[in-house]
């Protein structure tokens, strides 16, 4: 399904999601990775995958991921730009605890 449809950012969330629920982290990582490459206006695509760097204890990788991330969202004062600022926000505060 996702090779008829590669920029589908929806589907490629949720195989990301079902690959770190069959804890097929490895795997997961590389598909965000990609699927972040391909689509790096996804800001739901890169915090997940932040996320998934953080449970891993991966902080560098965290850290680099939500750089970019914030990077990526600019100046931009959308709702949802807002919401991920926000949120990678927290997950900064939480590598420093």
């Amino acid at each position: 399904a996702l090779k008829m449809s590669p920029n589908e950012s929806d589907l490629a969330g949720k195989i990301g999601q079902a690959l770190v629920s069959t804890h097929d982290f490895g795997q997961a990582i590389m598909y965000y990775e990609e699927a972040v490459k391909k689509q790096p206006g996804k800001s739901a695509l890169a915090l997940s995958l932040a996320e998934l760097y953080m449970k891993l204890g991966k902080s560098g990788d965290t850290v680099r991921t939500l750089t970019t991330l914030q990077e990526t969202l600019g100046s931009s004062d959308t709702v949802e730009s807002l919401m991920v600022r926000s949120k990678a926000q927290l997950l900064t505060a939480q590598l420093h605890k």
